[in-house]
């Protein structure tokens, strides 16, 4: 597991969170130069079970790294991109030990997660991870109900996405194969 401890040492500037008519913004200001701001989305709030999506990946270079510039400019992008989607509810990006690059995200449904990862931008880009990420047999990326206004802690999301490698998929940690299976009523 990533010293999440660690990673938050080492990150500086300012941590802004407000609550106003339901609306959440964090924003964390990452310590180095080039490697862009990551800021959540405004948290949206519904009615019903939402689905939670955490995925961690080892950068192939340091955050900084010119090799990176292409994906720095595209991780903005597809930010504010699912800030758009249908279905999305809240999500940010995190860089942790300066090795390993993660997203956070809350979704209507895993049908609307899907739909956003396998098109568009993301899809663009996730055809491109092999030139900024480690390639690995470990699962990485994990999925599980929250109730609305909640928000997928880092800590927790690792938590998660550990268990589910030991473990295998769960009603506490599932991945897109094996929702239906973990979903009860549909959401």
């Amino acid at each position: 597991m990533v010293d999440v401890a660690r990673s938050n040492s080492e990150l500086t500037g300012r941590y802004f969170a407000e609550t106003h008519c339901h609306i959440l913004i964090i924003v964390v200001a990452a310590a180095q130069g080039r490697f862009p701001v990551f800021e959540s989305t405004v948290l949206k709030t519904t009615p019903h079970k939402l689905i939670a999506q955490f995925n961690l990946a080892e950068l192939r270079h340091g955050p900084n790294d010119p090799r990176l510039v292409g994906f720095s400019a595209g991780a903005n992008m597809i930010r504010r991109a699912a800030s758009i989607a249908p279905g999305h509810v809240w999500n940010a990006q995190d860089v942790i030990d300066g090795s390993f690059f993660a997203t956070r995200s809350v979704w209507e449904s895993v049908e609307a997660l899907h739909r956003f990862v396998y098109s568009g931008i993301h899809r663009r880009y996730l055809n491109r991870t092999n030139e900024w990420f480690i390639e690995s047999d470990r699962v990485n990326m994990v999925l599980w109900g929250v109730s609305s206004g909640e928000i997928p802690g880092l800590v927790d999301a690792q938590e998660r996405l550990e268990y589910m490698r030991t473990n295998g998929p769960s009603k506490r940690a599932f991945s897109f194969g094996s929702a239906a299976a973990f979903i009860s009523g549909g959401q």
